[in-house]
């Protein structure tokens, strides 16, 4: 295999995983906004 093709295939297996993180993601921003978090640092979270 050469570096792209295995590139690919890291990528296609890791979206499952990254589709998981959003709406954790929109939860934590939910949450720090409700709480008064500045937004550079719900950002940087």
């Amino acid at each position: 295999m050469n570096k792209g093709s295995e590139f690919k295939n890291g990528a296609k297996a890791g979206i499952p995983i990254a589709l998981g993180y959003i709406p954790i993601a929109i939860a934590i921003g939910i949450m720090s906004k409700a709480s008064g978090i500045p937004n550079i640092i719900s950002i940087l979270m």
